[in-house]
């Protein structure tokens, strides 16, 4: 094993990534609508025209223009304005684009937490992609996940034995750098400026730079009394963070189960959609079942030809970890494919899941019968491969759905 992993992993026993998205809202615009790759274009918080609309992201070409989040319409020159485009901003595309993102660093882990709009934590610890390629390439293994879906151009990625610790070296690696720190005294942590720190509120900054403490070392100093002193009870969080340690900074990582088909062309056959919908679900309950999981709530995603995207909501009547009632699905698929336009992708997550602790058998008075099929299906596709077999409630379904 890498000597550098080995020394992380026993350090903490932990190994955290975090993939930091610079100009998220701008990112999700250009990875989402060909139209605007390459193209000088602001996000704005609200439509044109009303009081005081600020830019809340822009393109790297429009900041090549002096064009910045943060500033005010009427703060852009006049020629300038004819030279850029204005989007609103589409907080369904941005809730599309969170769900894609964790989707796609799957193929790292499926320990995977939201922490900000722009912000994901992974924990990585003993992932055959680490083991593969060494953490840095770890790193760039991750960049290329997100690189090639959702299509996310800039990608900064930090690696570290906490959640903290990472988190301030990928805002150190913004743009599109990787950074290691393989402990709290690394000077990539110690030198970073304090700005970095996560849940720094703005009162909190502005007195740290009127007493000129602007690095993480020189805040790590002042000691946890001093901290204490200036800030009452928050400055043991700020003395925690200079040492890099992990409060609340980010909460437990727990494995999203999810699963998604991509269609080799665009589909709009009822029949045909809602055998994929099927085989996606399929594909979620086998995930469900090697983690011993049972699950109460999915979310069903749709995403057209034209890149729009639909969820619902599917609510089991019981835990499980089978596919009970196959008209469920049906229905809610119908309810949520309205606009009658070829479908591109069809997914599936968990958004709700417990221990099995053999919890089945309260709900299920032919669960032997059951897991005996779910056992032969599963031992067919070790042998042959997860297509080898479709699970028989494929067939049980008659096109009315009963």
């Amino acid at each position: 094993m890498n000597t550098e992993i080995s020394r992380l992993a026993k350090l903490h026993n932990r190994i955290f990534a975090v993939a930091h998205l610079p100009n998220f809202q701008a990112q999700v615009i250009s990875a989402y609508y060909k139209d605007y790759r390459n193209q000088a274009f602001v996000v704005t918080e609200q439509a044109l025209g009303r009081h005081k609309t600020t830019i809340i992201a822009s393109s790297g070409e429009a900041q090549q223009m002096g064009i910045f989040s943060g500033m005010a319409i009427h703060e852009i020159d006049g020629d300038l304005k004819h030279k850029i485009q204005f989007v609103p901003r589409s907080k369904t595309l941005e809730q599309n684009a969170h769900a894609d993102v964790i989707r796609a660093v799957d193929c790292i882990t499926p320990m995977v937490k939201r922490l900000s709009d722009n912000e994901y934590l992974l924990d990585i610890t003993g992932t055959p992609t680490l083991r593969r390629c060494g953490i840095e390439g770890a790193g760039n293994e991750l960049k290329t996940c997100l690189r090639n879906q959702p299509g996310f151009t800039n990608v900064a990625v930090g690696i570290a034995q906490s959640k903290i610790c990472a988190r301030v070296v990928a805002r150190k690696a913004i743009p599109e750098g990787i950074i290691v720190c393989n402990s709290s005294a690394n000077p990539e942590f110690l030198q970073a400026a304090v700005d970095l720190l996560p849940n720094l509120t703005t009162p909190e900054k502005e007195k740290l730079h009127k007493l000129g403490i602007l690095r993480i070392n020189q805040l790590r100093n002042l000691g946890r009394g001093i901290l204490r002193k200036l800030f009452g009870k928050n400055g043991e969080r700020l003395f925690a963070a200079s040492m890099g340690m992990d409060l609340d900074v980010a909460g437990e990582v727990v494995a999203l189960i999810a699963e998604e088909e991509v269609l080799e062309v665009d589909v709009n056959d009822l029949e045909e959609l809602f055998k994929i919908v099927l085989r996606v679900t399929d594909r979620v309950f086998d995930k469900i079942q090697q983690r011993k999981k049972l699950v109460k709530k999915l979310v069903l995603t749709i995403q057209y030809g034209d890149n729009q995207k639909t969820e619902t909501q599917v609510d089991l009547p019981y835990p499980t970890n089978r596919i009970e009632n196959p008209k469920l699905l049906r229905d809610r698929f119908v309810e949520t494919y309205t606009r009658r336009v070829a479908l591109r992708s069809i997914s599936i997550r968990v958004v709700k899941s417990q221990p099995e602790h053999g919890q089945l058998l309260l709900f299920d008075s032919t669960s032997h019968k059951k897991q005996k099929r779910t056992q032969a299906i599963k031992d067919v596709r070790a042998r042959f491969g997860f297509g080898a077999i479709e699970n028989g409630n494929y067939f049980g379904v008659s096109k009315t759905g009963k």
